[in-house]
Parts: C-alpha cells; sequence; structure tokens
C-alpha cells in the first residue's frame, strides 16, 4: 500500500485500513487484548528479572507488536517470547527495510531499471517472497483458501512490516534515552506514581522521537529532553511540520490510533516496574547512541539490559 499509486486499489486499501483495521471503534474494542500482551510482557521481564537474563528491548517489542497485530488480524500469536520466531521475522523486515532505504541509482537514471545494478529489487523481492509466505501460510491455515487477493499481498505486507519495525525501534529508542539519563528516568518513575486524575476531555500525548532537528525550533535538539514537547503547542497527528512521526495528509500512517496507545502503555509499564543493569555492567554514559542507515531508524547497537525490580 506505501508504494501505490493514489488510485482505485491504494484507495480502497487505505479505507480497509483507516475504517476497519484501525478504526477508533476497532482500537477501543481491543482494549483487552491490548492489556492482555503488556501484561505478558512485564511476566516476561519478571521471569528475566528473576534468572536475572539479558532482556533485548527491541526483540521484545517486535513480538508484542507482532502479537497485537496478528491477533487483530488472524486471531493468533505469531510468536513467543521464548522462541526465535520473531527474531527470525524481525531479521527479514529490517532486510527488506535497509534495502527499501537504500540510494537506488535506477530511480535516478530509469534506462538502468530492468539491469538492477545493485541488485536491490532482487534482495527486496527475495525478503517479500519470504514475508508473503508466512502470511499465505497462516491463511491457509486459517481459512483453507488460496490466499491470492490484492488485499492479503499488498495491505498485510506493509501493516506487519510497519507496524513492527517502527513500533519496536521506537520503544527501543526510548528506553535507551531512560537508561542514558538516569535522572529522566527518576522523573518519569515518579510521575508515573502520582496516578493524578486525568480532566475530563485531557488530551494524553506520548512523546517520540523528535523527527525534526532545528534548533530554530528545538532548543538543545540533539539533547534528550520529553519535557520539551509540553512547553510548545505542536502536534504529532500530521498538522505541525516540526513533529512529523506518522506523516502527513493522505499518505500517513494509518496505525497512528494503535501505535499511540501501544507505545506509551509498553514503555510506561516498563519504567514503573523495573530499572536495568546493561548487560557486561556497562555504564549508561558509555552507552552507544548510534543509528544506522535504513528505512527507519534503527540503533547501532541492540538495547540488551538485565531488568530489575523497582
Amino acid at each position: 500500500m506505501v508504494w501505490l499509486p493514489s488510485r482505485d486499489q491504494w484507495r480502497r486499501l487505505r479505507r480497509i485500513s483507516k475504517e476497519y483495521l484501525f478504526s477508533m471503534q476497532r482500537i477501543d474494542a481491543s482494549e483487552v487484548l491490548r492489556q492482555e500482551k503488556v501484561k505478558t510482557l512485564l511476566d516476561h521481564v519478571n521471569r528475566c528479572c528473576t534468572s536475572e537474563k539479558v532482556v533485548n528491548i527491541c526483540g521484545v517489542a517486535f513480538t508484542i507488536s507482532l502479537n497485537v497485530l496478528s491477533n487483530l488480524m488472524f486471531s493468533m500469536d505469531f510468536a513467543q517470547y521464548d522462541s526465535i520466531s520473531p527474531q527470525e521475522f524481525k531479521d527479514v523486515v529490517w532486510a527488506l527495510m535497509e534495502v527499501l532505504g537504500k540510494p537506488n541509482i535506477a530511480d535516478f537514471f530509469p534506462t538502468l531499471k530492468s539491469f538492477d545494478p545493485q541488485g536491490l529489487a532482487r534482495r527486496g523481492n527475495v525478503y517479500g517472497k519470504k514475508i508473503r509466505s508466512i502470511f499465505y501460510r497462516i491463511i491457509d491455515q486459517r481459512l483453507r483458501t488460496k490466499a491470492s487477493s490484492s488485499f492479503t499481498s499488498a495491505n498485510n505486507d506493509d501493516l506487519f512490516i510497519a507496524g513492527t519495525d517502527t513500533t519496536s525501534s521506537t520503544l527501543e529508542w526510548a528506553m535507551a534515552e531512560v537508561i542514558h539519563n538516569p535522572e529522566k528516568l527518576e522523573t518519569a518513575r515518579s510521575e508515573k506514581s502520582k496516578d493524578s486524575p486525568v480532566p475530563k476531555d485531557a488530551q494524553i500525548l506520548c512523546n517520540v522521537w523528535a523527527m525534526g532537528r532545528d534548533p530554530k525550533v528545538w532548543s538543545h535538539p540533539e539533547m534528550f529532553m520529553p519535557k520539551r514537547f509540553l512547553e510548545v503547542k505542536i502536534d504529532y497527528k500530521g498538522k505541525d511540520f516540526e513533529l512529523i512521526p506518522f506523516g502527513v495528509g493522505r499518505r500517513m500512517c494509518p496505525g497512528m490510533n494503535i501505535a499511540q496507545r501501544m507505545l506509551h502503555v509498553m514503555l510506561g509499564s516498563l519504567i514503573k516496574k523495573f530499572d536495568c543493569k546493561l548487560e557486561g555492567y556497562k555504564k549508561a554514559q558509555d552507552m552507544d547512541m548510534g543509528e544506522k542507515f535504513g528505512l527507519t531508524l534503527q540503533r547501532n547497537v541492540p538495547v540488551k539490559a538485565i531488568p530489575l525490580r523497582v
């Protein structure tokens, strides 16, 4: 759906995503499911806390995101926390995102498109087939019919790839920043513990990584300063171009509703109940906060930490 031209097929898929899969009514109806998945996440982290087992933050976030989406579409979990299957699926997703994010010389010289000089189209097709084979197998099992509709091949791929990769990456970056800035972690934890009543009609925002880094708009844009978003009248829903994590206009992310429901619950639950000790007893200030190139922003080094009960 992401790459389709704005024609009839794109409009149909967009409508299915917006009005049926990720409508506010649908998201509200899945509240029990989301609570159950967050509880499962916390139970897993709690077991790792008891056994002093290292937790791959992005890995567990990917698993919960994958299972929420798979339950919305297929009423079943795709992965378990102690299984290697979510990591394998994540590796394929990231490999595809990396290919899609690379500059393609054929885009600048269309005559080279059929030659695929960098092999990007060939590699993208390989990863795409691997992902589609997973969906075809599940649909065959669930419906006993041939999975050949345009919705299956064009829409499920986009939703699972975008929904799992972006959510898990955002949570990993948020956890990395609060671990790297212990004073911010204590502030967030104390605010979570206050349990203040929320006034009627109040809007609760989940502050994610700022897309804009213009120093004319954001003071100290390279610093992790969550409170900066409380001091400006800038929204993230596509109306203020200083902060557009979900995009803007007709092409903005159809999964925005579920992302804003899940991310703050996942992050808030983890920082309220657990502290973290970095793998290898590294100091927070020694963390690698670098990024690697791809269609979505990934960390150079995954965040792996041993959870400690608060």
